[in-house]
């Protein structure tokens, strides 16, 4: 399963349309970097939010999702997107401590 998640101005209008597609359940099936086994579905686009009200961070994904898997690349980038979204709305101050 790969996982698209970042672009220019014109790829974040591409990826809310593909985002309301897989909602919709009309999103064709790609697999960006191969099918890794049988479950595999496909791309997923999700979002990041962050509500400052209540401190939360949310993620929301456009459809049924049991799991989601993505290169260490990727895995880094969603992590700097949480720790974004965290950072946006803690009304603490944060560190990150990685072992």
């Amino acid at each position: 399963m790969a996982v698209n998640h970042h672009g220019t101005r014109q790829d974040d209008s591409e990826l809310f349309k593909r985002f309301r597609e897989e909602k919709a359940g009309t999103a064709k099936r790609e697999y960006l970097e191969g099918r890794i086994h049988a479950t595999d579905e496909g791309t997923l686009t999700f979002m990041i939010s962050a509500n400052e009200d209540k401190e939360l961070v949310t993620i929301e994904f456009g459809k049924s999702t049991d799991w989601i898997a993505m290169n260490p690349v990727q895995a880094v980038e969603v992590a700097q997107m949480l720790i974004r979204a965290a950072r946006h709305v803690s009304k603490k101050p944060l560190s990150i401590v990685l072992h």
